[in-house]
Protein backbone atom coordinates (compact mmCIF):
# COMPACT_ATOMS: atom_id res chain seq x y z
CA UNK A 1 0.00 0.00 0.00
CA UNK A 2 2.49 2.28 0.91
CA UNK A 3 4.10 1.80 -2.46
CA UNK A 4 1.39 3.95 -3.83
CA UNK A 5 2.63 6.97 -2.20
CA UNK A 6 6.21 6.06 -1.66
CA UNK A 7 7.84 5.13 -5.32
CA UNK A 8 9.95 2.07 -4.96
CA UNK A 9 9.10 1.39 -1.35
CA UNK A 10 8.99 -2.07 -2.20
CA UNK A 11 12.45 -2.32 -2.84
CA UNK A 12 14.78 -2.71 0.10
CA UNK A 13 17.38 -0.35 -1.01
CA UNK A 14 14.58 2.32 -1.21
CA UNK A 15 13.12 1.90 2.07
CA UNK A 16 16.29 2.34 3.51
CA UNK A 17 16.84 5.65 1.05
CA UNK A 18 14.08 6.78 2.29
CA UNK A 19 15.56 6.45 6.12
CA UNK A 20 18.86 8.23 4.85
CA UNK A 21 16.56 11.33 3.48
CA UNK A 22 14.94 11.64 7.18
CA UNK A 23 18.00 10.94 8.81
CA UNK A 24 20.01 14.02 6.14
CA UNK A 25 17.49 16.55 6.51
CA UNK A 26 16.23 16.07 10.31
CA UNK A 27 18.14 18.93 11.13
CA UNK A 28 17.48 19.04 15.41
CA UNK A 29 19.84 22.00 15.05
CA UNK A 30 18.49 24.09 12.16
CA UNK A 31 16.74 27.00 14.49
CA UNK A 32 19.36 26.87 17.37
CA UNK A 33 22.93 25.95 15.55
CA UNK A 34 24.41 29.52 15.62
CA UNK A 35 23.23 29.86 18.76
CA UNK A 36 25.03 27.04 20.47
CA UNK A 37 28.17 28.39 18.04
CA UNK A 38 28.62 31.97 19.88
CA UNK A 39 28.77 30.80 23.20
CA UNK A 40 32.31 30.03 22.27
CA UNK A 41 33.08 31.80 18.82
CA UNK A 42 32.26 34.94 17.14
CA UNK A 43 30.03 35.57 13.63
CA UNK A 44 33.56 35.81 11.88
CA UNK A 45 34.94 32.59 13.23
CA UNK A 46 31.63 31.01 12.52
CA UNK A 47 32.45 31.76 8.79
CA UNK A 48 36.16 30.74 8.97
CA UNK A 49 34.92 26.97 10.45
CA UNK A 50 32.48 26.84 7.62
CA UNK A 51 34.87 27.96 4.96
CA UNK A 52 37.47 25.67 6.10
CA UNK A 53 35.12 22.90 6.58
CA UNK A 54 33.80 23.30 3.31
CA UNK A 55 36.79 23.40 1.80
CA UNK A 56 37.18 19.74 2.87
CA UNK A 57 34.10 18.93 1.85
CA UNK A 58 34.45 20.66 -1.93
CA UNK A 59 37.99 18.78 -2.08
CA UNK A 60 36.63 15.38 -1.28
CA UNK A 61 33.37 15.78 -3.52
CA UNK A 62 34.88 14.42 -7.03
CA UNK A 63 37.08 11.69 -5.18
CA UNK A 64 33.58 10.75 -3.27
CA UNK A 65 31.75 10.06 -6.75
CA UNK A 66 34.54 8.33 -8.59
CA UNK A 67 35.27 6.10 -5.44
CA UNK A 68 31.82 5.64 -5.87
CA UNK A 69 31.57 4.77 -8.99
CA UNK A 70 34.81 2.63 -8.24
CA UNK A 71 34.03 0.27 -5.26
CA UNK A 72 30.54 0.86 -4.86
CA UNK A 73 27.15 3.36 -3.44
CA UNK A 74 26.61 1.05 -0.44
CA UNK A 75 29.60 1.01 1.15
CA UNK A 76 30.49 5.18 0.79
CA UNK A 77 26.95 6.06 2.15
CA UNK A 78 28.14 3.70 5.28
CA UNK A 79 31.36 5.69 5.27
CA UNK A 80 29.18 8.79 5.20
CA UNK A 81 26.38 8.16 7.89
CA UNK A 82 29.07 6.73 10.18
CA UNK A 83 31.12 10.52 9.90
CA UNK A 84 28.10 12.37 10.35
CA UNK A 85 27.36 11.04 13.65
CA UNK A 86 30.85 11.25 14.85
CA UNK A 87 30.89 14.65 13.54
CA UNK A 88 27.69 15.97 15.55
CA UNK A 89 29.18 14.08 18.38
CA UNK A 90 32.29 15.86 18.43
CA UNK A 91 29.98 18.74 18.39
CA UNK A 92 27.83 18.44 21.01
CA UNK A 93 31.41 17.76 22.77
CA UNK A 94 32.13 21.40 22.12
CA UNK A 95 35.02 23.34 23.94
CA UNK A 96 35.99 25.94 21.70
CA UNK A 97 37.05 27.61 18.13
CA UNK A 98 39.18 24.62 17.54
CA UNK A 99 37.04 21.38 18.68
CA UNK A 100 33.96 23.37 16.09
CA UNK A 101 36.04 23.33 13.36
CA UNK A 102 37.24 19.66 13.69
CA UNK A 103 33.76 18.45 14.16
CA UNK A 104 32.33 20.22 11.14
CA UNK A 105 35.15 19.22 9.40
CA UNK A 106 34.40 15.69 10.26
CA UNK A 107 30.49 16.24 9.72
CA UNK A 108 30.90 17.48 6.21
CA UNK A 109 33.05 14.89 5.09
CA UNK A 110 30.44 12.61 5.61
CA UNK A 111 28.26 15.13 3.91
CA UNK A 112 30.36 14.70 0.79
CA UNK A 113 29.96 10.94 0.70
CA UNK A 114 26.54 11.10 1.18
CA UNK A 115 25.95 13.31 -2.15
CA UNK A 116 28.42 11.74 -3.58
CA UNK A 117 27.00 8.13 -4.02
CA UNK A 118 23.16 8.38 -2.85
CA UNK A 119 21.56 9.75 -5.88
CA UNK A 120 23.49 7.20 -8.62
CA UNK A 121 22.79 4.84 -5.77
CA UNK A 122 18.78 5.03 -6.02
CA UNK A 123 18.65 5.78 -9.59
CA UNK A 124 20.78 2.36 -10.14
CA UNK A 125 18.57 0.60 -7.71
CA UNK A 126 15.61 1.67 -9.76
CA UNK A 127 16.84 0.47 -12.85
CA UNK A 128 17.79 -2.71 -11.28
CA UNK A 129 14.42 -3.07 -10.69
CA UNK A 130 13.44 -1.87 -13.91
CA UNK A 131 11.33 0.54 -12.20
CA UNK A 132 13.75 3.92 -13.82
CA UNK A 133 10.13 5.58 -14.97
CA UNK A 134 9.44 6.28 -10.82
CA UNK A 135 12.98 8.56 -10.08
CA UNK A 136 11.19 11.90 -10.98
CA UNK A 137 7.69 10.45 -8.62
CA UNK A 138 10.78 9.99 -6.23
CA UNK A 139 12.41 13.18 -6.60
CA UNK A 140 8.89 14.80 -5.53
CA UNK A 141 8.60 12.71 -2.28
CA UNK A 142 11.50 12.97 -1.65
CA UNK A 143 11.42 16.30 -1.03
CA UNK A 144 8.27 16.07 0.81
CA UNK A 145 9.82 14.07 3.26
CA UNK A 146 13.04 15.61 3.64
CA UNK A 147 10.96 19.23 4.46
CA UNK A 148 8.56 17.51 6.97
CA UNK A 149 11.53 15.57 8.91
CA UNK A 150 13.26 18.91 8.78
CA UNK A 151 10.38 20.49 9.65
CA UNK A 152 9.54 18.18 12.74
CA UNK A 153 13.43 17.81 13.45
CA UNK A 154 13.06 21.68 13.58
CA UNK A 155 10.59 21.99 16.52
CA UNK A 156 12.65 18.94 18.67
CA UNK A 157 15.47 20.38 18.72
CA UNK A 158 13.94 24.10 19.52
CA UNK A 159 12.48 22.64 22.49
CA UNK A 160 15.26 20.42 23.80
CA UNK A 161 17.96 23.20 23.37
CA UNK A 162 16.12 25.24 25.80
CA UNK A 163 16.71 22.49 28.49
CA UNK A 164 19.95 21.30 27.37
CA UNK A 165 21.77 23.16 24.65
CA UNK A 166 24.04 20.49 23.27
CA UNK A 167 21.30 18.17 22.90
CA UNK A 168 19.88 18.54 19.18
CA UNK A 169 23.96 17.80 18.16
CA UNK A 170 23.54 14.40 20.15
CA UNK A 171 19.94 13.69 18.74
CA UNK A 172 22.12 13.99 15.02
CA UNK A 173 24.56 11.63 15.66
CA UNK A 174 22.31 9.25 17.05
CA UNK A 175 19.86 9.20 13.74
CA UNK A 176 23.17 9.01 11.45
CA UNK A 177 23.90 5.95 13.51
CA UNK A 178 20.81 4.67 12.80
CA UNK A 179 21.38 5.19 9.45
CA UNK A 180 24.20 3.85 9.06
CA UNK A 181 23.27 0.46 10.73
CA UNK A 182 20.01 0.04 8.55
CA UNK A 183 22.83 0.89 5.49
CA UNK A 184 25.00 -2.09 6.95
CA UNK A 185 22.15 -4.67 7.56
CA UNK A 186 19.73 -3.56 5.14
CA UNK A 187 21.06 -2.20 2.08
CA UNK A 188 21.90 -3.65 -0.82
CA UNK A 189 24.63 -2.81 -3.68
CA UNK A 190 23.05 -2.68 -7.24
CA UNK A 191 24.35 -5.66 -9.56
CA UNK A 192 25.70 -3.47 -11.86
CA UNK A 193 27.87 -2.51 -9.36
CA UNK A 194 28.66 -5.64 -7.63
CA UNK A 195 29.37 -7.12 -10.89
CA UNK A 196 32.55 -4.71 -11.93
CA UNK A 197 35.07 -5.71 -14.07
CA UNK A 198 38.94 -5.89 -12.55
CA UNK A 199 39.54 -2.95 -15.43
CA UNK A 200 36.66 -1.12 -14.47
CA UNK A 201 38.44 -0.72 -11.02
CA UNK A 202 41.75 -0.40 -12.20
CA UNK A 203 40.48 2.63 -13.94
CA UNK A 204 42.39 6.15 -13.25
CA UNK A 205 41.32 8.67 -11.64
CA UNK A 206 42.02 11.22 -14.37
CA UNK A 207 41.03 8.97 -16.87
CA UNK A 208 37.30 8.84 -15.20
CA UNK A 209 36.92 12.54 -14.27
CA UNK A 210 38.05 12.89 -18.50
CA UNK A 211 35.47 10.56 -18.78
CA UNK A 212 32.70 12.41 -17.21
CA UNK A 213 33.46 15.93 -18.52
CA UNK A 214 33.69 14.19 -22.16
CA UNK A 215 30.46 15.92 -23.61
CA UNK A 216 30.47 19.27 -22.83
CA UNK A 217 26.41 20.51 -23.51
CA UNK A 218 25.26 19.92 -20.41
CA UNK A 219 27.48 21.97 -18.61
CA UNK A 220 26.07 25.79 -19.03
CA UNK A 221 23.32 24.20 -17.80
CA UNK A 222 24.68 22.32 -14.84
CA UNK A 223 26.47 25.58 -14.55
CA UNK A 224 23.40 27.63 -14.02
CA UNK A 225 21.03 25.03 -12.10
CA UNK A 226 23.90 24.53 -9.38
CA UNK A 227 25.17 28.06 -9.15
CA UNK A 228 21.48 29.19 -8.51
CA UNK A 229 20.32 26.10 -6.46
CA UNK A 230 24.04 27.41 -4.39
CA UNK A 231 22.97 30.53 -3.90
CA UNK A 232 19.28 29.61 -2.93
CA UNK A 233 20.24 27.20 -0.21
CA UNK A 234 22.84 29.68 1.15
CA UNK A 235 19.98 30.75 3.26
CA UNK A 236 19.65 27.51 4.49
CA UNK A 237 23.42 27.40 5.79
CA UNK A 238 25.90 28.88 7.42
CA UNK A 239 25.18 31.98 9.16
CA UNK A 240 22.90 33.77 6.81
CA UNK A 241 19.88 32.36 7.90
CA UNK A 242 19.92 32.73 11.57
CA UNK A 243 22.14 36.12 11.18
CA UNK A 244 19.40 37.87 9.13
CA UNK A 245 16.53 36.70 10.90
CA UNK A 246 18.13 38.36 14.59
CA UNK A 247 18.74 41.67 12.69
CA UNK A 248 14.92 41.30 11.67
CA UNK A 249 14.64 41.39 15.60
CA UNK A 250 14.29 37.82 16.12
CA UNK A 251 16.60 35.44 18.80
CA UNK A 252 17.69 31.87 20.37
CA UNK A 253 13.91 32.00 21.66
CA UNK A 254 11.33 32.67 19.09
CA UNK A 255 13.02 32.17 15.90
CA UNK A 256 11.54 28.69 15.85
CA UNK A 257 7.95 30.15 15.60
CA UNK A 258 8.82 32.01 12.32
CA UNK A 259 10.76 28.57 10.81
CA UNK A 260 8.64 25.96 11.42
CA UNK A 261 5.85 27.32 9.59
CA UNK A 262 8.58 28.30 6.87
CA UNK A 263 9.30 24.52 6.50
CA UNK A 264 5.90 23.42 6.39
CA UNK A 265 5.32 25.57 3.37
CA UNK A 266 8.84 23.86 2.08
CA UNK A 267 7.42 20.39 3.03
CA UNK A 268 4.09 20.91 1.62
CA UNK A 269 5.56 22.26 -1.99
CA UNK A 270 7.94 19.25 -2.30
CA UNK A 271 5.02 17.00 -3.02
CA UNK A 272 4.01 19.19 -6.24
CA UNK A 273 7.74 18.74 -8.19
CA UNK A 274 6.51 15.80 -10.58
CA UNK A 275 3.40 18.73 -11.65
CA UNK A 276 5.45 21.79 -11.37
CA UNK A 277 8.15 19.81 -13.76
CA UNK A 278 5.73 19.39 -16.32
CA UNK A 279 3.81 22.37 -15.94
CA UNK A 280 7.31 24.12 -16.76
CA UNK A 281 8.06 22.09 -19.41
CA UNK A 282 11.09 20.25 -18.06
CA UNK A 283 14.22 20.62 -15.98
CA UNK A 284 15.77 23.46 -18.48
CA UNK A 285 12.75 25.86 -18.65
CA UNK A 286 12.31 24.90 -14.72
CA UNK A 287 15.80 26.33 -14.06
CA UNK A 288 15.31 29.75 -16.05
CA UNK A 289 12.25 30.26 -14.68
CA UNK A 290 13.32 29.26 -11.05
CA UNK A 291 16.98 31.46 -10.95
CA UNK A 292 14.49 34.81 -11.81
CA UNK A 293 12.31 33.87 -8.60
CA UNK A 294 15.78 33.13 -6.60
CA UNK A 295 16.41 36.96 -7.15
CA UNK A 296 13.29 38.80 -5.84
CA UNK A 297 13.50 36.23 -3.06
CA UNK A 298 16.71 37.72 -2.22
CA UNK A 299 15.56 41.07 -3.21
CA UNK A 300 12.25 40.56 -0.78
CA UNK A 301 14.88 39.45 2.42
CA UNK A 302 16.74 42.84 1.87
CA UNK A 303 14.13 44.67 3.59
CA UNK A 304 14.22 43.26 7.26
CA UNK A 305 11.20 42.87 8.48
CA UNK A 306 9.42 39.92 9.51
CA UNK A 307 6.41 39.58 7.13
CA UNK A 308 9.12 39.54 4.33
CA UNK A 309 11.70 37.38 6.24
CA UNK A 310 8.89 34.87 6.42
CA UNK A 311 8.26 35.27 2.80
CA UNK A 312 11.82 35.16 1.89
CA UNK A 313 12.47 32.36 3.71
CA UNK A 314 9.69 30.09 1.89
CA UNK A 315 11.03 31.58 -1.45
CA UNK A 316 14.14 30.49 -1.23
CA UNK A 317 13.89 26.97 0.28
CA UNK A 318 10.93 26.19 -2.09
CA UNK A 319 13.42 27.53 -5.13
CA UNK A 320 16.34 25.59 -3.68
CA UNK A 321 14.54 22.21 -3.88
CA UNK A 322 12.93 22.58 -7.11
CA UNK A 323 16.26 23.59 -8.68
CA UNK A 324 18.26 21.31 -7.34
CA UNK A 325 15.75 18.23 -8.08
CA UNK A 326 15.67 19.94 -11.95
CA UNK A 327 19.66 19.60 -12.08
CA UNK A 328 19.33 15.75 -10.88
CA UNK A 329 16.25 14.76 -13.47
CA UNK A 330 18.69 16.52 -16.37
CA UNK A 331 21.65 14.41 -15.08
CA UNK A 332 19.79 11.27 -14.71
CA UNK A 333 18.02 12.16 -18.45
CA UNK A 334 20.90 12.95 -20.24
CA UNK A 335 24.05 11.13 -18.85
CA UNK A 336 25.83 7.95 -19.03
CA UNK A 337 25.24 5.71 -15.78
CA UNK A 338 28.98 5.10 -15.81
CA UNK A 339 29.71 8.32 -14.99
CA UNK A 340 26.75 9.83 -12.89
CA UNK A 341 28.11 9.93 -9.70
CA UNK A 342 31.34 11.56 -10.58
CA UNK A 343 29.32 13.93 -12.59
CA UNK A 344 26.99 14.46 -9.34
CA UNK A 345 29.84 14.55 -7.51
CA UNK A 346 30.99 18.00 -9.74
CA UNK A 347 27.78 19.42 -9.11
CA UNK A 348 27.98 19.20 -5.52
CA UNK A 349 31.70 20.41 -5.75
CA UNK A 350 30.61 23.88 -7.27
CA UNK A 351 27.54 23.91 -5.28
CA UNK A 352 29.08 24.05 -1.59
CA UNK A 353 32.10 26.09 -3.23
CA UNK A 354 29.57 28.73 -3.71
CA UNK A 355 27.72 28.38 -0.39
CA UNK A 356 31.42 28.24 1.44
CA UNK A 357 31.74 31.91 0.10
CA UNK A 358 28.77 32.93 0.98
CA UNK A 359 29.14 31.71 4.81
CA UNK A 360 32.69 33.54 4.94
CA UNK A 361 30.69 36.75 3.81
CA UNK A 362 27.80 36.25 6.13
CA UNK A 363 29.85 35.50 8.99
CA UNK A 364 31.56 39.41 8.44
CA UNK A 365 28.67 40.95 7.46
CA UNK A 366 26.81 39.61 10.68
CA UNK A 367 29.68 41.15 12.57
CA UNK A 368 29.66 44.25 10.99
CA UNK A 369 25.66 44.88 10.68
CA UNK A 370 25.24 44.57 6.95
CA UNK A 371 23.68 41.51 6.14
CA UNK A 372 20.47 43.10 5.06
CA UNK A 373 22.73 44.56 2.26
CA UNK A 374 24.36 41.48 1.54
CA UNK A 375 21.10 40.18 0.54
CA UNK A 376 20.30 42.58 -1.77
CA UNK A 377 23.81 42.54 -3.79
CA UNK A 378 22.86 39.01 -4.20
CA UNK A 379 19.84 39.60 -5.89
CA UNK A 380 21.86 41.55 -8.24
CA UNK A 381 24.15 38.71 -8.53
CA UNK A 382 21.77 35.75 -9.80
CA UNK A 383 20.93 38.26 -13.63
CA UNK A 384 24.67 38.21 -13.95
CA UNK A 385 24.99 34.35 -13.47
CA UNK A 386 22.21 34.04 -16.12
CA UNK A 387 24.15 35.97 -18.30
CA UNK A 388 27.24 34.10 -18.20
CA UNK A 389 25.37 30.69 -18.63
CA UNK A 390 23.72 32.00 -21.97
CA UNK A 391 26.82 33.16 -23.02
CA UNK A 392 28.86 30.54 -22.59
CA UNK A 393 25.94 28.31 -23.41
CA UNK A 394 25.94 29.73 -27.21
CA UNK A 395 29.71 29.96 -27.33
CA UNK A 396 29.85 26.00 -27.12
CA UNK A 397 26.58 25.81 -29.93
CA UNK A 398 28.83 27.29 -32.36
Amino acid sequence: MLSKYLPGFGLTNIKVVYLIVAVMHGWFTAAIWLFFFQDTVTNTQVGVIFVVSLAVLVSAELPSGVLSDLIGHRRVLILAAFLSSFGNLLTFLNTGFWSLLIAVVVFFLGSSFYSGALEAFVFESFKEAGEEESYDSYLAVKILIRNSSKLLATLIGSLVFLFARGAPFLLLAITHLIAGIALVTRAIEPDKDVNRNAERVETSWFKQLKQTVGSRQWIPVVLLGTVVAAIATVVGWGPFELSIATESGLDETNIFLVLIPVFLAQAIAGGYYSKVLGFVGGPVKGLYLTAIAVSLGYLILSFGMIVTLIVGFVAMRILGDYMAAFVLSYVQERLAPEVRASVLSVISLLRWAVIAVAALLAGIAADNGWILQLSLYISVLVPVVIVIQRTLSISMDR
